[in-house]
């Protein structure tokens, strides 16, 4: 269904208040995803292996026992993960 308005000056106007709204709206969802994403860590670049989903990943951990303690990025249980690898000459 498409608005009819008296004159262009009506139809400009809520034109212009659509893309103030949209513009808005796109501007809270960038501030909310700059406040969940976490400042970068500090510490090692490592492979990961989880027993429990069968899943390795890459992570950056600040020890080599934090592993155990984290748990894993996918299942979310602890206890399960082991190094593949440590990357020492990449330090965050």
């Amino acid at each position: 269904m498409k608005t009819t308005y008296k004159n262009k000056r009506d139809q400009y106007q809520a034109e212009a208040n659509t893309q103030r709204i949209e513009k808005e709206r796109l501007q809270r969802e960038l501030d909310s995803i700059k406040k969940t994403q976490a400042a970068p860590k500090k510490g090692f670049e490592c492979e990961i292996y989880c027993s429990n989903c069968q899943t390795a990943y890459s992570a950056i951990v600040p020890y080599a026992g934090s592993v155990k303690d984290s748990g894993c990025a996918y299942c979310g249980k602890t206890g399960t993960g082991f190094f593949i690898s440590l990357n020492k000459t990449k330090r965050y």
